[in-house]
């Protein structure tokens, strides 16, 4: 039988210790939001990315998990609220700026400008952020800045040429500014890259179609 000596002093040690179990604990809510998420079971996410925060106040990756996860749910408000809290904690972290970005171009915000200004810099932060550079580019497309946008998409692509999506939106935009020619070689190149996309297939058909009917007028 193992006695306690509850009389015993508590040294520094034990505190340290302590915080680190509590610590681990709060990560291990972390990690189980996460799994939650991945699963699209929000609320649970919530849950244990809320209890993560109330073991570890300080814990910004469940402030980001969380608002993830509102953001999931529609709760776009609460979304905001988490990513400014993380902000405020680490005001490097890429990965805020980006879903606060997400969260200020969903429509119920449609604060394009505030989206506009988080995904660059999200990918001030991180240049490794191609999806970034995808959204910044639809934000510019959006608010009809599409030579900006074609910057993005292009820059996008520079750092994964195998991003089909950024073929196709780039060639979405050429067909926007009327330069036919360079829609249909993003689209043909998109095509080849993803196959199967119906929806590339559809648009590059639309346009072969107009070139033909415009030729034969």
């Amino acid at each position: 039988m193992i006695e306690i000596d509850y009389g015993k002093d508590v040294s520094g040690d034990d505190i340290l210790t302590i915080a680190d179990y509590t610590t681990a604990i709060a990560v291990a809510y972390k990690n189980r939001g996460n799994a939650y998420y991945d699963m699209g079971e929000f609320d649970l996410a919530i849950a244990d990315y809320s209890e993560a925060i109330w073991f570890d106040p300080n814990l910004t990756a469940a402030y980001i998990g969380r608002g993830r996860a509102y953001y999931g749910k529609g709760e776009i408000d609460l979304a905001i609220a988490d990513y400014n809290i993380a902000i405020e904690f680490d005001p490097k972290l890429a990965e805020a700026y980006l879903g606060r970005s997400f969260a200020y171009s969903d429509k119920s915000k449609g604060d394009t400008d505030k989206a506009i200004a988080d995904y660059t810099e999200a990918i001030r932060l991180d240049p490794n952020l191609a999806m970034a550079c995808l959204n910044n580019g639809t934000a510019y497309s959006n608010n009809g800045y599409q030579s900006i946008a074609i910057a993005n998409y292009s820059e996008a692509i520079r750092r994964n040429p195998n991003n089909a999506e950024a073929y196709f939106l780039r060639g979405c935009v050429y067909e926007k500014k009327g330069d036919m020619d360079s829609a249909i070689a993003d689209l043909t190149e998109a095509l080849r890259l993803d196959p199967d996309n119906t929806l590339t297939k559809d648009c590059l058909g639309t346009i072969e179609k107009k070139i033909r009917r415009y030729v034969t007028d």
